[in-house]
Order: C-alpha cells, then sequence, then structure tokens
C-alpha cells in the first residue's frame, strides 16, 4: 500500500469516489440498444474490474474505520459490521463478512488482495479464499502455506 498525493483540489479519496459515482450515474441513461457488441463486452467486462478494485478500496477503509472504532463512537452503531450491513442495505451478516474480507486483505492475505486489484479475482472468489484460509487447522505453518 501506498499513500498518494493529490494535486488537483477536492481530489481527496472521498472526492474521487464521488467523481466516478457522478460518472457511473450518467451512464443510466445510456441507450445500450444502441451500442456495438464490443461495447457492450467492454462495460460488462470493465464494470467486473471496477467491482474488484472497489472491494479493495473498500477493505482499506473499512479496516482503518474498525481501527478508530468509527461506527461505535460517532456513529453510534453497534459495530462496524452493523454500520456497513445498514448503510448498504445488505442481508443480516453480510457486513461483518465485508470486514472480516477487509482485515483478511489488509493481513495475511496480501496476495489474495494484490488478485482482487488487478481484477484477476472478484469479491466473492476472495470471500472463497479467506474462508478457506479460515478453515485450515490452527498451525501457523498449516495457515502460511495455506496463504501462499
Amino acid at each position: 500500500m501506498s499513500i498518494h498525493r493529490h494535486d488537483a483540489p477536492g481530489a481527496t479519496p472521498a472526492g474521487v469516489v464521488a467523481e466516478l459515482v457522478d460518472r457511473l450515474r450518467e451512464l443510466g441513461e445510456v441507450l445500450w440498444s444502441a451500442q456495438s457488441d464490443d461495447t457492450l463486452v467492454e462495460v460488462v467486462e470493465g464494470l467486473q474490474s471496477l467491482a474488484s478494485a472497489a472491494a479493495v478500496v473498500e477493505a482499506g477503509a473499512l479496516v482503518e474505520a474498525e481501527a478508530r472504532d468509527l461506527a461505535r463512537e460517532r456513529l453510534h452503531f453497534g459495530s462496524t459490521g452493523d454500520w456497513v450491513t445498514h448503510m448498504a442495505g445488505l442481508r443480516k451478516g453480510e457486513g461483518k463478512r465485508r470486514l472480516a474480507r477487509a482485515k483478511a486483505l489488509s493481513g495475511p492475505l496480501g496476495r489474495t488482495r494484490e488478485a482482487l486489484l488487478a481484477g484477476a479475482l472478484s469479491p466473492g472468489q476472495a470471500d472463497l479464499v479467506v474462508d478457506a484460509v479460515e478453515a485450515l487447522p490452527g498451525g501457523e505453518w498449516t495457515r502460511w502455506r495455506g496463504r501462499n
């Protein structure tokens, strides 16, 4: 991970995300029937890569929000998982699962994080990796082998 300097005014991480959301909302008005086959394929594939990259960004922000205990201290939720579940309109327990993925990607599963960021894995596939590593026997060597 790295720290990036943003030169443009308003080019904070939150500003970048807001700009992406606005640009994607504009695409909600596209007449898809007027688009070429190649464009449709490129858009669908690109959105999958976007979802993978967004999961990595979310992971970093969630881990830091958890470390600062923002959900409890500032937002008055019972936990970070509860906050994510509520904010994103997820099923019960889904926020907790996303937080577990975030912690794993920010910690022992760095290679999985890299693959997710590169678009080689989907968030769902990353969840399978996290679950598989968690299910390994407790020995440190065994866990190391499972991660590598």
